[in-house]
């Protein structure tokens, strides 16, 4: 399917439910597939067949008021402790894995310019000036792939949170062309105003 976000949205419309553990009680509930969990599932190598141990640190974070804050950090592959691959039958095989990781590494998520509307960088000729047709929302803007092909979408609550869809989600290119073929075609009328009227001044200072 090219991407995790293709994954889960295919999960969510074949209406396939996704198991989650319920941490208060040892048993499992049946919800709604996330786009966490999708994403997930698809970079963990347990699936795969492999038995790892210590991809995580806990790391105790000191604030200059004296407060402290433990979190966990996801560790990069190399500082795992243990890896061991074909430890135990997997849904597919590490070679097929490996690419997986590739073409999602290769992905990249939406990232909206964050502010109040205000044009950001970047070479999207809308950016912050659209809204959405079918919620009213402002749209966002992304990039993606090696040329950083410019897109829009409307995130709404729902999606935010990984339980949604997109209310709208469309490529930039043929968009912004669109609109600027549409803009030089406004022009037209004007700039057949200003050549006349150029033409009769010109006509009238001969005489």
């Amino acid at each position: 399917m090219g991407s995790a976000r293709r994954v889960w949205l295919w999960f969510r419309s074949e209406g396939l439910t996704f198991p989650l553990q319920l941490h208060a009680r040892a048993q499992i509930r049946w919800v709604e597939a996330s786009y966490t969990a999708i994403h997930q599932v698809l970079t963990n190598p347990v699936y795969v067949g492999a038995y790892i141990y210590g991809k995580t640190r806990q790391e105790t974070i000191l604030f200059s008021t004296g407060a402290r804050k433990r979190r966990i950090r996801f560790l990069p592959r190399s500082q795992w402790q243990v890896l061991i691959p074909e430890h135990h039958p997997g849904f597919i095989d590490w070679q097929t894995y490996e690419a997986n990781q590739q073409r999602l590494a290769a992905n990249t998520r939406p990232q909206p310019h964050k502010g109040g509307g205000a044009v950001r960088e970047g070479n999207a000729l809308l950016q912050g000036l659209v809204s959405c047709g079918h919620c009213g929302r402002r749209l966002h803007t992304h990039y993606r792939g090696r040329n950083s092909s410019p897109g829009y979408h409307c995130a709404g609550k729902v999606l935010v949170e990984n339980r949604g869809v997109y209310c709208l989600n469309i490529g930039g290119v043929q968009v912004d062309d669109a609109i600027t073929r549409a803009f030089i075609a406004a022009l037209e009328p004007a700039k057949l105003t200003a050549t006349l009227t150029a033409e009769r001044e010109a006509t009238g200072s001969l005489v």
